[in-house]
Formats: C-alpha cells, sequence, structure tokens
C-alpha cells in the first residue's frame, strides 16, 4: 500500500512546484535628456524634439506618442528631458512601475526599448536619432550639435 502514497506525493511535487514571480519592483525607470548646441558649444533655444515612434520589446510592437505629447522645445539652456512620468504620459507602450512611471522590466522579454527622435528646425535642419534603452542602461543623454550659418 505505500505504492499509492508515493504517487500521490509526486504528483503533489509536480502540482506544486516553484513559481517565480517578477514584481514590479523589478522595472527600473525610464528617462531620455536631449541637449542642443552650435559647434562651439553654445546651446540653442527652442529647438524641436519629436517623439517619433517606440518599439518595445515586450509586445513586439511600435506605438507612436499622443499628439500633445509628439513635440517639445529646447529651453534656454538647450535642453528638453523625458522623465519617466512623461514617457509614460506620452503613450509610447512602455510598461509602468506602481508610480505610473514608464519603466523596463527585469525580465529577457521586457527589457529593452528602442526610442526614435528627429531633433532640429526648419533653419537648422533635421537630425533623427535612435535611442537604445535597456534595463541595465534605462537612462540615456543625447548630445547634438548643429553648425550655424
Amino acid at each position: 500500500m505505500k505504492f499509492p502514497r508515493i504517487l500521490a506525493a509526486g504528483i503533489l511535487f509536480v502540482s506544486c512546484g516553484p513559481v517565480v514571480h517578477v514584481s514590479p519592483s523589478d522595472r527600473v525607470p525610464v528617462s531620455v535628456f536631449v541637449e542642443v548646441t552650435d559647434a562651439f558649444g553654445y546651446p540653442i533655444q527652442g529647438v524641436e524634439v519629436h517623439l517619433l515612434r517606440c518599439w518595445q520589446e515586450w509586445s513586439g510592437e511600435t506605438y507612436r506618442p499622443r499628439p500633445s505629447y509628439s513635440v517639445f522645445l529646447t529651453d534656454s539652456y538647450g535642453q528638453v528631458g523625458f522623465g519617466p512620468f512623461d514617457l509614460a504620459e506620452a503613450g509610447l507602450g512602455f510598461l509602468e512601475d506602481p508610480l505610473g512611471n514608464a519603466a523596463l522590466g527585469a525580465d529577457p522579454y521586457e527589457d529593452e526599448a528602442v526610442l526614435d527622435l528627429r531633433i532640429g528646425a526648419p533653419s537648422l535642419g533635421w537630425v533623427d536619432v535612435r535611442v537604445d534603452l535597456e534595463y541595465g542602461f534605462p537612462s540615456k543623454r543625447i548630445a547634438v550639435e548643429f553648425d550655424l550659418p
């Protein structure tokens, strides 16, 4: 009569195997900081920074931003920053942490995103920039230099 007990124990072991839970705390917030200068390092104010699209590894989809979040202008320091909350609000398909910030997960299938930007102005020309975001490097700083006419 020991056979049924061993069989039952084996079934119990298989059905209660280890379960791995990835909690939202395993996500890191993402951000992108853009700085635009002339050839001498002086900041250029009023340069347009367009959020074009973002590919998300977790879904395999490419997302376009909401219209109200598609264009930003550099400030008097030639800078514009997209923090985790800004990227989440833009609707670019990022996973979100418990606070609603755009984030990348530790899971190998949710730890990458590619953000495409277009930076410039009619008088300066345009530069397309591809920003690779990874779980290990979730924040990127982009420096763009224009030769002024």
